[in-house]
């Protein structure tokens, strides 16, 4: 373990602070329950109600869209994140049947090992999974156990592990990786390409989510950014010309 990690809270500290989190937009803020307003209350009650999450509720990631709110639960020890697809998927079929599928494959596979439950309600899809302080977006890369090379290689075993079982996450992305004593976890598969009637909101996405696809092309290019970030100058002049085919414009190269 990282000796930044030692001594420090695991779980109640995460919902004090309110900035950018995991797994949100830049918009997307984690609030106090006491400092949520009567409506985002009544809206937080609603969901946990419908998703049928235990625990008791020590905050929400609020983003920028109404609909979009996610309550945060402690459980038996265990901060979880609840959160509900777009609305408007629902008058999608096909990409609503992809991202049900997708999630339940994940959970009877045990391959989202941070995917507690998920299910739908009301036209929608809703996922609870374990909720993590840091990404590789949020200050990730000071709280790695182990060497940013060592992540790297493990982050490539996971993905392929995945890409194996026919599991496409859709939209990789430092803000959708996380990790644990295991090693690295992609976070809300298939929710950026479920997202319907707007553009994916991190930056360098693969150009086909703007068009909802899901495939394992778009899991290439994400990954492209990430191993940047993750090796910086340990990259040379063939790492660097193959990071660049990696995130080539058209998916079917």
């Amino acid at each position: 373990m990282n000796s930044k990690q030692q001594g420090k809270p695991k779980h109640l500290f995460v919902v004090k602070e309110q900035k950018p989190q995991e797994g949100g937009s830049p918009a997307a803020r984690v609030i106090n329950p006491e400092n949520l307003s009567a409506e985002q209350r009544i809206r937080v009650q609603e969901l946990v109600t419908r998703s049928s999450s235990p625990g008791v509720l020590v905050g929400a990631l609020v983003g920028a869209e109404a609909w979009d709110t996610r309550p945060l639960l402690l459980h038996e020890g265990l901060v979880s994140i609840v959160r509900f697809s777009d609305p408007k998927l629902g008058l999608d079929r096909e990409r609503y049947a992809k991202l049900k599928s997708l999630n339940q494959n994940l959970k009877e596979q045990s391959l989202g090992n941070c995917l507690l439950a998920c299910g739908e309600s009301d036209g929608q899809l809703w996922i609870r999974r374990r909720f993590f302080q840091h990404t590789l977006l949020n200050g990730g890369l000071e709280w790695l156990p182990y060497h940013p090379l060592q992540f790297v290689q493990r982050l490539l075993r996971a993905l392929s592990m995945l890409h194996r079982a026919g599991i496409v996450h859709g939209h990789i992305c430092l803000a959708n990786v996380a990790f644990d004593e295991r090693g690295p976890l992609f976070l809300d598969h298939g929710f950026a390409a479920a997202r319907v009637g707007s553009t994916v909101d991190v930056a360098q996405a693969a150009p086909e989510l703007a068009l909802g696809r899901i495939e394992a092309a778009s899991d290439i290019y994400g990954l492209g950014p990430v191993l940047r970030m993750l090796l910086g100058e340990e990259i040379g002049p063939t790492e660097s010309a193959l990071l660049d085919r990696m995130m080539q414009q058209d998916p079917a190269q």
